[in-house]
């Protein structure tokens, strides 16, 4: 008995730091992504701020959209459909919540924070308030809820992880510089000759 424990407690360890070096590995790659795209970005500073800021946003988002296919490529959906109940203070008993097969799938966008003005970042993205008493998630783009994509992403003791972010992440990296790279060119070249510098 005693054994069977203890074999159970090292799997659990050996999961934990098998996330652990996930995430050191993912954020590291992020860090890195990041220096490349304030490179690439920084070089569209000398210009005025009313000629770029749109364009910046712009080729943040296109850029951002190939990470979205390639995060959602890594995501292997459900075969079934997944519940929760939540409780309901006008029922004697909790609202069945449904989560169908491809809701964290169907959540990973492209997504803007009011603070952040010059970033996009991309993964899940939450449930509105308005959709908060919804009781069907995936069924479409719009009502998700991905409560549980970090455990997903990084596993817990029942799971493996699946890595899906670090893998999109990876797999989008190249095309989506790419065009950063090219964008930045035409904004130049478009400022060149409308300015003739």
């Amino acid at each position: 008995m005693g054994r069977l424990s203890d074999a159970i407690n090292l799997g659990y360890w050996e999961r934990k730091v098998r996330t652990d070096i996930m995430a050191k590995e993912f954020s590291a790659a992020t860090r890195e992504l990041e220096k490349e795209v304030a490179e690439i970005v920084k070089k569209l500073d000398n210009l005025p701020k009313e000629y770029t800021q749109r364009r910046k946003l712009y080729l943040l988002r296109k850029a951002g959209k190939e990470f979205v296919k390639t995060v959602q490529n890594n995501i292997s959906d459900s075969k079934y459909n997944h519940y929760r109940y939540r409780e309901n203070v006008m029922k004697d008993k909790p609202d069945k919540i449904t989560y169908h097969s491809g809701n964290l799938r169907k959540s990973i966008k492209v997504l803007r924070f009011r603070k952040s003005k010059n970033a996009v970042y991309v993964g899940p993205r939450v449930v509105r308030k308005a959709h908060s008493d919804a009781k069907n998630y995936g069924l479409n783009d719009n009502i998700v809820d991905p409560f549980y994509a970090a455990m997903v992403e990084y596993g817990t003791r029942h799971s493996e992880p699946q890595g899906y972010m670090a893998k999109g992440y990876e797999q989008g990296r190249i095309k989506a510089l790419n065009i950063l790279v090219r964008g930045v060119e035409r904004i130049l070249k478009s400022y060149e000759k409308k300015n003739r510098v």
